[in-house]
């Protein structure tokens, strides 16, 4: 199988997204040395603010993970309670991420250390839905050839 940074390579390469909408993750991918599961978390997160797999709340703006952490086996999980356009409970988010494989999302060795960096990398995500929220409606969608196939592949949805 394909190194997953590679995968997110090429799709970046490949979709030719407007620079505002990517501009945060690679910055973010830089200053906290994201690993792959970071890396595909945070695309997670791109294509569900972009694309259809977020949530549109009453107030105006839009979920793209909320994440959660979860221990197990003596790791602790970040994982999203925001999955295919709905806003899942904590036990479905837990059995939708253990469908997925556990391995797919980030691991830290206590729940601190993975609400830290998860804090960490929201900073560079409050970024981009700040950016979402300031186009204007209909230009603020992922272009047709998007990473959604490529993220869509890699959580098996």
């Amino acid at each position: 199988m394909p190194d997953l940074n590679e995968l997110i390579l090429d799709a970046l390469k490949q979709s030719g997204p407007p620079q505002q909408k990517f501009g945060n993750f690679e910055a973010a991918k830089k200053d906290l040395n994201l690993n792959p599961e970071e890396q595909a978390f945070y695309q997670r997160h791109l294509n569900n603010l972009y694309g259809t797999g977020g949530v549109d709340n009453d107030d105006g703006t839009r979920s793209s993970l909320k994440q959660m952490t979860v221990e197990h086996n003596g790791r602790t999980y970040n994982i999203p309670s925001i999955v295919n356009g709905k806003a899942l409970s904590e036990d479905d988010a837990w059995n939708n991420a253990v469908k997925e494989g556990l391995g797919k999302f980030p691991s830290y060795d206590s729940e601190d250390e993975a609400q830290s960096r998860y804090d960490k990398m929201h900073e560079y995500m409050d970024k981009d839905t700040k950016a979402f929220q300031s186009m204007p409606q209909g230009q603020n969608t992922m272009p047709q050839n998007s990473l959604t196939p490529v993220i869509g592949a890699l959580f098996g949805q």
